[in-house]
């Protein structure tokens, strides 16, 4: 593959355009970080990719982002009232997980389909 032999540089300002051309699409970014090892390697080093989670995914996949995040701010996009574990999963994160207890993220609700 092409990419692969690019430097780590040039193919993170890639996957940058992409996911700003596409809004940060989780499924995109799963797309691209599944082709091979060295792209996967390079999209989880990036926490400031995984930063726009969709908790319609629920907590599983809500833990991986927070995590491939990697404390970087967060947008959670709710378009629906939460379940408990997934509620519980938010406090967690805001208190737990970000120096000071504080998330600095927001969690933006919609109605129907996100923008």
């Amino acid at each position: 593959m092409v990419l692969q032999n690019q430097p780590v540089e040039l193919v993170e300002k890639i996957f940058r355009l992409v996911a700003d051309e596409y809004g940060c699409s989780m499924r995109v970014l799963l797309a691209l970080s599944g082709v091979n090892r060295y792209l996967r390697e390079v999209a989880l080093h990036q926490g400031d990719l995984w930063t726009h989670i969709d908790m319609a995914y629920g907590p599983r996949w809500t833990t991986e982002l927070l995590e491939r995040s990697k404390h970087a701010l967060v947008d959670f996009i709710a378009r629906r009232q939460l379940d408990h574990a997934t509620r519980a999963l938010l406090i967690k994160h805001q208190a737990d997980d970000w120096p000071g207890g504080r998330a600095g993220g927001h969690l933006a609700c919609y109605s129907g389909r996100a923008p």
